[in-house]
């Protein structure tokens, strides 16, 4: 469900599906994790899913890694200095 509520951008279900527990980096059958569907589609989704934890590294499209937008990296750079320190 969180992979179709981020491909669809739907913020709200996604919210909603995530604190009832979705993990947020699963992959789905192609091998693609929300983040993976939400990029390009719906950046307030990507924005979402990177908060609540999504792991740019883990952002492929099927056995290819899928362009990340420079504000995502940016947000991920971000949040990985304040984690440090």
């Amino acid at each position: 469900p969180l992979h179709y509520a981020a491909q669809c951008g739907s913020v709200d279900v996604c919210r909603v599906l995530l604190d009832a527990g979705s993990f947020v980096d699963a992959l789905d059958t192609r091998g693609i994790t929300p983040l993976g569907w939400a990029l390009g589609r719906s950046r307030a989704v990507a924005e979402l899913l990177l908060v609540r934890g999504a792991q740019v590294e883990r952002v492929t499209l099927g056995d290819q890694l899928k362009s990340i937008p420079e504000w995502a990296l940016s947000f991920v750079a971000c949040r990985n200095a304040c984690r440090s320190s």
